[in-house]
């Protein structure tokens, strides 16, 4: 431990203050003219220079000072227990388990639920019930359903065409032997057949039909009869619509809106989860700052009640007035702390979008 400084005697400071005092007595009898009257100035700022340093070698203890390695403020306050009262009290930790008082809310209830939830809950309840993460998750599935809509013109199609019909005809005596007056013929007809579209801009038509006709009275040996028609059409473009480029150009558009909208899923994904972390830490942040302005204020106000009764003794109308100023500044920056803890709090809960928390 260091020696402790150890005071002049009683005696010994008289007999300084005296020699001093001859001392300076009699530079100024034995000096003709004064030190600021153009005498021997550097003289005599030596001399007084020299009376001073004395003195000061008089009261420099016998040896030099060491640091000592024992007397550290840290060290001394954890070896008694005492550093984590202080880290308690004034540390980090120190208002984790203080809630502060919110006020109001917008419905005017002085309590309002509140909802302890973890920093990776908080990102992902953003981004599984986020309404950003919502509305995002949709354009990719929008973009694909139009990747799917572009293939869909080289899907073959197959068609069905079906009529029926009826004619009356008026034949003179003497057209048609046996035949004469109104002939009615009567038909019906039906059309099937696939076509499809190739990646060349080819187009294949395959179709049948079959009609069947019966006519009376006939002027043939039977009255109905039966007709039948395969086709085979095969169109192939050579100017215009030609080539495979051409023709899948819808599909290749729609399948690069569909990757830059995966994109910017992944872009607003990591985007909420970047606001969410960011709201997440504001509002402890807050919460913390709320809990210590709200200290503040309740220790000021002890303060201005501890004052008050001294008033008339020891304590003058300044200081009060002074600490009351600072009870108002510092209720002032509380309303705000717990405005700006309210504002952060809608913040997360927008982001969260989750009934849980709203």
């Amino acid at each position: 431990m260091q020696p402790p400084l150890k005071p002049l005697p009683t005696g010994a400071r008289r007999a300084g203050m005296f020699t001093a005092t001859a001392l300076l007595a009699g530079l100024a009898v034995g000096c003709q003219v004064g030190p600021l009257d153009g005498g021997d100035w550097h003289e005599w700022k030596e001399t007084v220079t020299d009376y001073h340093r004395a003195q000061l070698e008089r009261t420099r203890p016998a040896r030099p000072l060491e640091e000592d390695p024992n007397d550290d403020v840290a060290r001394f306050l954890a070896g008694r227990g005492r550093l984590e009262a202080v880290d308690k009290t004034s540390g980090p930790a120190a208002y984790a388990e203080q809630d502060p008082k919110l006020g109001n809310d917008l419905l005017g209830n002085p309590d309002s639920p509140r909802q302890e939830i973890s920093l990776r809950q908080a990102v992902v309840a953003a981004m599984v019930t986020g309404l950003d993460a919502r509305v995002a998750r949709i354009d990719p599935v929008i973009a694909d359903a139009k990747v799917e809509q572009a293939r869909a013109a080289f899907d073959p199609l197959a068609y069905m065409e079906t009529g029926v019909g009826r004619t009356n005809s008026v034949l003179p005596p003497g057209v048609s032997p046996g035949v004469s007056g109104v002939t009615r013929t009567d038909s019906a007809s039906g059309k099937a057949g696939i076509k499809q579209k190739f990646a060349y801009g080819t187009l294949v038509d395959v179709s049948g039909e079959l009609t069947s006709s019966h006519q009376k009275p006939s002027q043939y040996k039977i009255d109905s009869w039966y007709q039948s028609n395969l086709a085979l059409q095969v169109t192939q473009p050579l100017l215009k619509g030609g080539g495979r480029d051409v023709n899948e150009a819808e599909i290749n558009r729609a399948k690069v809106a569909a990757e830059i909208e995966r994109a910017r899923l992944r872009k607003t994904l990591i985007q909420t989860a970047a606001d969410t972390a960011e709201a997440y830490w504001q509002l402890a942040y807050r919460r913390d700052e709320a809990a210590i302005r709200e200290q503040l204020v309740a220790r000021t106000r002890a303060m201005v009640k501890r004052l008050e009764p001294r008033l008339a003794h020891d304590v003058l109308g300044a200081d009060i007035s002074q600490v009351v100023a600072r009870l108002s500044a510092r209720e002032g920056d509380l309303a705000q702390s717990r405005a700006g803890l309210r504002e952060n709090s809608d913040r997360l809960k927008r982001l969260l979008d989750d009934d849980r928390v709203s």
